[in-house]
């Protein structure tokens, strides 16, 4: 099956699930990597009257955003907020989403965004070990460092 330029074989089940609830599953491969457990991809819909290719090209255009709620999940705790108000809400999506964006863009084009967020705490960690070792070797005691950092 051809959804865009790409190619990919698919299987496609219709069937109850737990619950009794109708829906049918799709199984889908890049050409490029049949049978590959890690190329697989498995889409699920309750919609039984939309084709595989249809169900496809749908998902082919949300998977931006899925990928943007799981690694704002990931990197970013978002499933630990409580937040409430609608306003409070959209002003914390909307700070996320400039901090992705942002993120995004310093990210190299094949490096997932976490590994950039690793990265940049390794050489946040990496300079705070280099003032703590500038000010233990100018003599600094290490009460008045901890104090400093404010980890007294």
């Amino acid at each position: 099956m051809t959804v865009g330029s790409e190619r990919y074989y698919t299987y496609l089940y219709q069937g109850r699930i737990r619950g009794g609830h109708v829906v049918q599953i799709i199984l889908s491969w890049p050409h490029t990597a049949p049978l590959e457990e890690k190329a697989l991809r498995c889409f699920v819909s309750h919609d039984l009257k939309m084709s595989a290719k249809q169900l496809l090209k749908h998902y082919t255009k949300r998977w931006p955003i899925e990928i943007f709620f799981r690694e704002v999940k990931q990197n970013f705790g978002m499933g630990q907020y409580q937040i409430r108000a609608l306003k409070g809400i959209k002003r914390l999506m909307l700070m996320i989403q400039f901090v992705y964006l942002y993120l995004k863009r310093m990210t190299p084009n094949n490096s997932c965004l976490g590994e950039s967020l690793r990265q940049c705490q390794r050489k946040q960690k990496q300079e705070l070990v280099k003032i703590i070792y500038r000010k233990a070797q100018n003599g600094v005691a290490l009460k008045t460092i901890f104090e400093e950092l404010k980890i007294a």
